[in-house]
């Protein structure tokens, strides 16, 4: 399934966020579907961390993430 399949999908199931990991750019993508179906809300490289509303507490650390 491709990217734009696979986010059509999940709004249409309801999912309310999805990120997608590219590790070519170390880079992370965060869809917020009830804002923005088509375009990421936010975009986190290697050295950020991540959280999100739908998880309190939930941190990650890209640089481990992306460690090799």
């Amino acid at each position: 399934m491709n990217l734009e399949n696979k986010k059509r999908t999940y709004a249409r199931l309801g999912v309310n966020e999805l990120w997608i990991i590219d590790p070519v750019p170390c880079e992370l993508s965060r869809f917020a579907f009830e804002l923005d179906r088509e375009n990421p809300i936010q975009r986190f490289a290697a050295k950020e961390k991540v959280t999100t509303p739908f998880l309190p507490g939930l941190v990650v650390e890209l640089e481990e993430v992306f460690r090799q």
